[in-house]
């Protein structure tokens, strides 16, 4: 017995190699992929009558749903709800503007109200929907009871419409706009068109009627505090005319601080003072042209040579000079010739002069009379200001009487024309709302919709199944294939025998090709490699439970070593629930029982199997009461003692593990153990837990054999295909 349990001694080649023979895990979930697409389609198809139980299910009562539904029609009409009003009277603060970040806001405002009850009575009202129960048959719900007086019954049936109207009428924003929608849906397509539009009207005119509400208060007030304004308006005129008529002081008008902007005196001043600087600045002007024109040669000032007469002379004279040159160089000096040139030229120096003489005597004559219009107007002005000086102080009590009767206006006309914007605007209300599109007479229902509903029915389906699946696999998690042992097992697994398929195992067993034959063909050649003595000398073969195959894995073990020349012994040590006979034909007539409590000897009590092979078989004979003492017994060692002189391998055949102790038992008697796994009949948890017992009293665990594996089934078909592999016809 060795108390740690070991799967393989040093000198033992490892078993867990042998378990890629079996099934090739390269493909599954640890190589690094998020979904094990192989296991998903397992369980897609272990739960297939449930996933499709479950999605006929759905679709069925989706379809009934379908047909037993109202159809239903639903217009719609769109608005434009703008947050600024329309500036209809041309003033900018006719209505406050709304800031941009606050339309949402104001656009989920205006939602809050077309969807308010206040519209909704409205719209029954304009209808005339409170008057009988037509519009509550219309909506397929139940009229006002006959049972209720007049005005009970109004009230009801009020509840009932306005109710109605709540339920089926749906306003929407759409996304980064200003346009809302508004539909009702009703099973009458004219009702569906007629309610929306009346949502619509009213809405409008709940609008409307609210805005001018509002400045019917504010119009009363500014119109007492324009009254209040006059008063005092005609009262500071009144003061100011008295005091001016008193003073003699003619205004010319006021600032904006109310002050007189100027008089008759100060305005003489004003402009006598631009006269005198304009004066100053033409005499100093004439002055410099004078100055410089008085000692110099006339023909060298500018405004002489400027001057398109003396131009013309210039250009005369010149030519006659030209001539008289030719003239002299032709005729002598006193010739007619000579003296008629020479009379034309002096009479053109002459003129030159003249005019030249002239220009500069204009210049002089201009600089004397702007002198004099300087010093006549200097005069003008120090005589007016002596007159200003001595209106200053009246103007100081008149400043204070014309800024009072400034404010004073300017407050009236403040409120005047605040009072004019909002009559104006109560009667003139702009309308932020524009229809876009007012709704139309559906043409088509749009409920029910048999594809939306089927669709939806099939994700429901969908979500339904893979959850029930999910639960199903969580309570009936089982070790299904070689790959779960694998991932939750310790144990190697030597071999993986496929279900029998149309025949029974024994038959399976006889056909030499078969795949049940092949699986326990690489069973026998894997405890052959275990270690190096081959197959050990004594072998125990158990399982979780009876019927999960350990009898028959081993007489297949056994069938395969005499069919390699080995001489075996089979043992039935399921003193309990004896099995092995009954696989074997023979009857179970004299023992294990009676050879360990000696009431025969081993030679009587061995048969031997001729067909198709020989094996000599030992069975477990009759139940004894006490199987435990009998297995724990010397007799028991002294047979495998015995038996191991005479046979190359015995192979014992013993009970469950599950709620017994006989299998703890005998595997610390055996040289090695062999554990049989039913395929999806274990958890792992309670797998590991019986692995763990035998382990702990087993002398050598050499490892699992699954049996009754079905890959189909398990839905695991296209990935181990090797069980599925057949020889070809010859």
């Amino acid at each position: 017995m060795n108390p740690s349990g070991p799967l393989a001694q040093p000198d033992q080649v490892p078993l867990v190699e042998p378990t890629r023979m079996i099934g090739n895990d390269s493909a599954r979930s640890d190589d690094g992929q998020l979904i094990d697409f192989v296991e998903l389609r397992a369980v897609v198809m272990r739960n297939k009558w449930i996933i499709l139980g479950v999605l006929t299910g759905t679709m069925l009562a989706a379809a009934v749903l379908t047909a037993l539904s109202v159809p239903m029609f639903r217009a719609e009409s769109t608005l434009e709800v703008d947050s600024r009003q329309s500036n209809v009277l041309d003033v900018e603060d006719v209505q406050a503007e709304i800031p941009a970040q606050g339309s949402d806001e104001f656009l989920r405002t205006q939602i809050e109200i077309i969807e308010s009850r206040a519209i909704a009575e409205a719209v029954a009202e304009d209808l005339g929907l409170l008057n009988n129960d037509d519009f509550l048959v219309a909506m397929n719900a139940n009229p006002v009871s006959e049972d209720l007086s007049g005005r009970e019954a109004a009230d009801a049936r009020k509840r009932a419409v306005v109710g109605q109207l709540l339920q089926n009428r749906t306003v929407t924003k759409v996304p980064e706009s200003r346009i809302i929608t508004i539909t009702f849906a009703s099973p009458d397509a004219n009702l569906a068109s007629r309610v929306t539009n009346s949502y619509t009207e009213n809405y409008i005119e709940d609008s409307l009627t609210r805005r001018f509400n509002v400045t019917a208060y504010a119009r009363q007030f500014v119109a007492e505090q324009l009254a209040e304004a006059r008063e005092r308006l005609e009262d500071s005129e009144a003061n100011l005319a008295t005091y001016a008529r008193n003073t003699g002081i003619v205004s010319t008008g006021s600032n904006a601080d109310g002050d007189p902007s100027g008089s008759l005196t100060n305005d003489t001043i004003s402009q006598t003072n631009q006269e005198l600087v304009q004066a100053r600045s033409a005499r100093i002007q004439a002055e410099q042209s004078w100055r410089s024109a008085q000692n110099s040669p006339a023909l060298s000032l500018p405004a002489v040579y400027q001057n398109s007469a003396v131009s013309n002379l210039l250009r005369r004279r010149a030519e006659l000079r030209a001539q008289l040159a030719e003239v002299k160089q032709r005729y002598i000096s006193n010739s007619p010739e000579v003296q008629e040139a020479e009379a034309e030229l002096g009479q053109i120096e002459r003129e030159i002069s003249s005019i030249s003489a002239n220009i500069k005597d204009s210049i002089r004559r201009n600089y004397e009379a702007t002198l004099g219009r300087e010093r006549e107007l200097g005069s003008a002005l120090q005589g007016l200001t002596g007159q200003q000086q001595g209106e200053q102080s009246r103007n100081v009590e008149y400043s204070i009487l014309n800024r009072e009767v400034a404010t004073n206006r300017a407050l009236y006309d403040g409120l005047l024309q605040r009072y004019r914007e909002l009559t104006a605007s109560a009667g003139l209300t702009g309308n932020n709302i524009t229809v876009v599109d007012k709704a139309e007479r559906p043409r088509i229902p749009f409920a029910p919709q048999p594809t939306r509903n089927m669709m939806i029915a099939l994700v429901l389906g969908l979500v339904l199944a893979a959850l029930a699946t999910l639960l199903r696999e969580q309570i009936f998690n089982r070790i299904r294939t070689p790959d779960d042992v694998r991932r939750h097992l310790s144990v190697p697994l030597l071999a993986t025998i496929p279900r029998p398929k149309g025949v029974d195992i024994e038959q399976a067993l006889e056909e030499n090709l078969s795949n049940i034959s092949e699986s326990f063909q690489t069973l026998t050649s894997i405890l052959a490699l275990s270690g190096t003595g081959g197959v050990p000398k004594s072998l125990f073969t158990t399982s979780g439970r009876a019927g999960e195959g350990k009898s028959t894995t081993s007489f297949a073990i056994a069938k395969n070593l005499v069919r390699r020349g080995n001489r075996v012994l089979m043992v039935d040590a399921d003193m309990r629930r004896p099995n092995m006979h009954k696989l074997l034909g023979l009857d179970n007539e004299n023992g294990l029982a009676e050879v360990l409590a000696g009431q025969t000897v081993i030679a009587d009590a061995i048969r031997t199997v001729q067909e198709p092979l020989a094996i000599d078989f030992l069975p477990s004979g009759h139940i004894p009461p006490n199987p435990v003492d009998l297995l724990s017994s010397v007799a028991f060692k002294n047979l495998l003692d015995v038996c191991g002189e005479k046979y190359d391998h015995i192979l014992i055949d013993g009970p469950p593990v599950l709620g017994l102790s006989d299998a703890l038992i005998l595997s610390s008697h055996v040289d090695a153990t062999l554990f049989a796994l039913e395929a999806g009949e274990w958890r792992p948890a309670q797998t590991r837990d019986m692995i763990a017992r035998l382990n702990n009293h087993a002398k050598q665990l050499l490892g699992l054999v699954m049996t009754k594996f079905d890959a189909k089934g398990e839905g695991y078909q296209y990935y181990y295909q090797e069980y599925e592999y057949d020889y070809a016809n010859s």
